[in-house]
């Protein structure tokens, strides 16, 4: 399938400058030339530690392992892959929606692996 910032596309979809696009195993990053207000870009990933970065990593797993329909690992996914914790990694996410500024009432987890793919806070390196 074809996935937009970790989401999958089903039909047409406009894209936005720094859009990250996986068709099959390909990632691309959409660089729109014409784009020159600022305000509009994303930035940069925030500053995050060494374990918040380890739990950003496992979010975004299934993204870059090209898992069929991918989507933001579980709390109890990630804890076990990091062999810490369920509640350690709650701490995590919570400092790490801060950092992100995800602000969403409900389905905060895929807000941050979305906004981590498209600003580049996880990429294919990370994994490879």
């Amino acid at each position: 399938g074809t996935f937009v910032n970790g989401t999958q596309v089903h039909g047409t979809k406009k894209l936005e400058h720094d859009d990250m696009i996986r068709i099959g195993s390909v990632i691309l990053r959409f660089s729109d030339p014409s784009n020159t207000d600022s305000t509009r870009r994303l930035g940069a990933a925030p500053s995050v530690t060494q374990r918040e970065k380890d739990v950003l990593r496992e979010l975004c797993r299934e993204y870059f392992v090209h898992a069929e329909f991918p989507q933001a690992a579980s709390v109890h996914e990630i804890a076990q892959r990091l062999y810490i914790g369920d509640p350690a990694v709650k701490a995590h996410l919570e400092n790490l929606y801060g950092k992100y500024k995800i602000v969403v009432a409900t389905g905060r987890r895929q807000a941050l692996y979305e906004d981590a793919i498209r600003r580049r806070g996880v990429t294919a390196d990370d994994y490879f």
